[in-house]
């Protein structure tokens, strides 16, 4: 399917495959470091027989939410040292200093 999505896009705003696939470098590294923690925590495997299903979910999230932030962590220190190219990081970045400003503003209100 992706094939053929790229494929439309190269004929619907004219840019060329190759150059679709290297806009998204920096979110396959970002997948990459992903699995690299989830194979290392031994998630993507079924629990033992008769392991604690508790301890298995809790394993799971701290696993999930590491591997969560291995990803954004990578993703945004490759787009600093390719140096910060307009895209969606950027507008994330835009949006989250905003809500940071406004929250402070509000907090300083409060007291």
């Amino acid at each position: 399917m992706i094939p053929v999505a790229a494929l439309l896009v190269r004929h619907l705003v004219r840019v060329g495959v190759g150059q679709q696939m290297l806009a998204l470098w920096r979110s396959a590294a970002g997948l990459v470091a992903m699995a690299a923690v989830l194979t290392g925590f031994n998630v993507l495997r079924p629990p033992a027989p008769g392991a604690d299903r508790i301890l298995v979910a809790i394993e799971s999230g701290i696993a999930f939410g590491l591997a969560g932030l291995g990803y954004l962590v990578l993703v945004f220190a490759l787009w600093r040292l390719a140096g910060r190219p307009s895209g969606i990081e950027g507008l994330i970045l835009d949006r989250a200093s905003m809500a940071a400003g406004l929250l402070g503003r509000r907090l300083l209100k409060a007291t």
